[in-house]
């Protein structure tokens, strides 16, 4: 499978697990719903994935003051993958 398009997404840190996990009931009810009508919005993307540094570590989350969705906060950014159909 090819990759279609990418798209980069400045994605709050806190909410890092629940997009990769697909379990937001760590978060708050507010940002739940928040990440809820993103994906939504974004529901074309067909995998999620970290930026990496040249380790293959994680990059560190850096501050923005606007991200996706939410207030400013750390942020990490996070690439969306559609596959070629």
């Amino acid at each position: 499978m090819d990759i279609g398009n990418t798209y980069t997404y400045t994605f709050p840190a806190y909410a890092m697990s629940a997009l990769i996990n697909g379990d937001p009931h760590e978060l708050e009810d507010e940002d739940a719903e928040n990440l809820k009508e993103f994906l939504a919005r974004e529901s074309y993307i067909d995998v999620w994935d970290v930026d990496r540094d040249e380790n293959g570590e994680g990059m560190e989350p850096y501050f923005s003051k606007s991200p996706e969705f939410g207030l400013a906060c750390d942020c990490v950014d996070v690439t969306g993958i559609v596959w070629e159909k």
